[in-house]
């Protein structure tokens, strides 16, 4: 697997090209010899702590993939090189977007072609394009079910979007705590788990659930909850949450006075009431930990995936206030 950006013979080359001139002025006996000790030192720092290069891919321009990538780009250097001394040769971070409608051979071979030492792929889109390029470890952020993408690859390791039932049920709990029937349409073959293990952490709330095996049952499921619970949860499904499904979980919220709880900071602006989502930021950092310890040599499969270890919880009281709710914290 490569890792190092220039080899050691490369290295030798630049810094000779640059120090050429030195090397004529202190041509004397006396100054030679300390002059090549220092030249001899540098070459050993920067054998020491390369720069890497880092392919940032991207599929989505919105707020939270720049706000991840970002976060990472500031960290990495920071940590790394861990010995402590500031690498001659600074990391360089090449950003790639890849279209919506970009073939995965074309984006796979944009990436492959700046030979990058590892990749950050910001969403489930990069982490497809990213997934094309062979023998480079990938970093992913901001994919749910990243399995379903990453296949047999074990050099593809990320943080996982995955918030505990008792996480977002505790802060709906903790700001609307009239907040007693929960509602929810889910597919049993995705996301029953996570309701068995809501049932089991709240077990004071009803749970109305309403099975579902394709989005296009949504609607129809939408409405048998009318007058049936007080709040809708929406899941990070597949099944059901798909760019044409949003929509009607929206309006639905609306029409009825039903404040949506979501997991994603995009559905805010749109219409939902309560966001507890991933601090995408501190994402980033923890991304670039990761990222540090497979360029120090540590095998990906060996760290393997992780989960988001900070949440924020987003208030929409715009529509709150439209709903004629009060947002009133206290206690879960």
């Amino acid at each position: 697997m490569k890792f190092l950006t220039k080899t050691w013979h490369e290295k030798c080359i630049i810094f000779s090209a640059h120090s050429s001139f030195f090397i004529h002025f202190f041509d004397s006996q006396a100054m030679r010899k300390p002059f090549f000790l220092a030249i001899l030192l540098l070459l050993a720092v920067a054998r020491a702590a390369p720069g890497y290069d880092i392919a940032v891919v991207t599929g989505d321009a919105g707020l939270p993939a720049r706000l991840a990538g970002q976060a990472f780009s500031r960290q990495l250097p920071r940590i790394l090189p861990a010995v402590g001394v500031k690498s001659i040769e600074p990391h360089s971070f090449h950003e790639i977007v890849i279209a919506e409608d970009e073939p995965e051979d074309s984006s796979g071979a944009r990436i492959a072609a700046q030979r990058p030492d590892l990749i950050l792929a910001l969403g489930p889109r990069a982490l497809t394009a990213a997934r094309r390029v062979a023998d480079v470890p990938i970093i992913y952020l901001l994919v749910f079910a990243p399995e379903k993408i990453i296949g047999d690859r074990t050099d593809i390791i990320g943080i996982n979007l995955m918030i505990p039932p008792k996480i977002q049920l505790d802060a709906m709990s903790r700001l609307l705590p009239g907040v007693k029937r929960v509602g929810l349409v889910y597919d049993p073959a995705r996301s029953r788990a996570l309701l068995d293990e809501a049932r089991a952490v709240r077990g004071d709330l009803d749970f109305v659930a309403l099975p579902a095996t394709d989005e296009k049952e949504v609607i129809n499921l939408l409405h048998t909850l009318r007058d049936r619970v007080d709040l809708l949860w929406l899941l990070p499904d597949l099944t059901v949450l798909t760019p044409r499904s949003l929509p009607s979980f929206l309006r639905f919220s609306f029409e009825h006075r039903m404040p949506l709880l979501s997991f994603s900071e995009k559905h805010l602006k749109p219409g939902a009431a309560l966001i507890v989502t991933f601090d995408v930021e501190t994402m980033g950092e923890e991304a670039a930990e990761i990222a540090a310890r497979v360029l120090r040599g540590e095998a990906a499969a060996a760290i393997g995936a992780k989960n988001a270890v900070r949440v924020k919880t987003l208030v929409n009281e715009t529509i709150l206030r439209k709903m004629n709710i009060t947002v009133r914290e206290t206690a879960p």
